[in-house]
């Protein structure tokens, strides 16, 4: 089974802990986000990953090999893009992959059958005879990942793999991450947040070298809001309550942990309620006990921006 495990990292320049003790394990079939703001650690921790830097603590291993002891055994497990993307702009990219492939090993019918098989999953087959210079800067990055799938690795490193590109770009490289993490394990650092709720089935957040929340986005949204945000208006049609009785009510209930109210007309009033559970089912009974008209129930929509500043700041 493809695996990577970090165990309790560390790695500290001067008197600064860029890393401190960070912890997870990825495994095959799984786009991880790797989230931080800047200077955070996420960088550094990508390089101890991929054996470019040693941890002053802790150990990596990848499919069981640690990356310290048996570097170029591990590195072999792993395609990695960097945030500069290193490519080599004279030559044509169909060269580009063959010194690529020839770095990694890889001769003859192997070699060929390598380079066809990249350039198709990358979409470059239209311009394997095209200066790597002439390319747009999409174009080039999925030149970098080809470089990174040449050999096919089990995981893919990946570090602000859409930096720079237009939407139509950027969704283009997004739907080829989202087919390449179906048979890999697929580490992606990103500051685009909106990448890692419609592409990441789990999300890593670091901040002051430390990880502060790991699961899926809709767990970390729930974390940094302390609950569920439910959204919710009622009419008073055949009967007279005042905002502030509504509110009352609603507020014995021990599921709900703070209620704000959106917005009071003469007979329609709003509220943002946070609680421990979804209470949708309760708020429709309450409505009817009540007398009141629900004409608004829903959860509050999902915000990984917000998550993102309160869990950092």
């Amino acid at each position: 089974m493809t695996s990577l495990i970090v165990e309790n990292i560390n790695k500290r320049y001067g008197n600064i802990q860029a890393v401190q003790d960070v912890s997870f394990s990825l495994q095959k079939g799984e786009i991880v986000g790797f989230l931080g703001p800047n200077g955070a650690g996420k960088s550094t921790s990508l390089k101890i990953i991929c054996g470019y830097l040693c941890p002053d603590k802790g150990r990596v291993t990848i499919n069981d090999i640690d990356i310290m002891s048996h570097r170029i055994e591990a590195q072999k497990q792993l395609g990695y893009l960097p945030e500069s993307n290193p490519l080599y702009p004279e030559l044509r990219v169909e060269d580009f992959l063959i010194y690529c492939a020839k770095i990694r090993g890889l001769g003859g019918a192997n070699r060929s059958k390598s380079i066809e098989r990249v350039l198709d999953t990358t979409g470059l087959i239209q311009r394997r005879k095209q200066p790597i210079s002439e390319l747009s800067k999409g174009y080039k990055q999925r030149v970098g990942l080809a470089q990174a799938l040449i050999h096919d690795p089990p995981i893919l490193i990946l570090d602000e793999p859409t930096s720079g590109l237009d939407p139509n770009q950027i969704e283009e490289i997004r739907t080829l991450i989202t087919e390449l993490g179906q048979r890999k394990i697929i580490l992606l650092s990103t500051h685009i947040l909106s990448e890692f709720s419609s592409t990441c089935s789990r999300v890593l957040i670091i901040n002051n070298g430390r990880l502060i929340a790991d699961g899926s986005v809709e767990s970390i949204i729930h974390k940094a809001q302390g609950g569920i945000n439910i959204d919710v208006s009622f009419i008073c049609e055949k009967i007279e309550m005042t905002q502030d009785q509504i509110e009352a009510k609603l507020s014995k209930r021990d599921s709900i942990t703070s209620i704000t109210a959106r917005t009071n007309t003469t007979k329609e009033h709003s509220f943002s309620i946070l609680c421990t559970k979804d209470i949708r089912p309760e708020l429709f009974h309450f409505a009817q006990e009540e007398g009141l008209a629900l004409t608004h129930l829903a959860q509050a929509p999902k915000n990984l921006d917000h998550a993102f500043r309160t869990l950092t700041s």
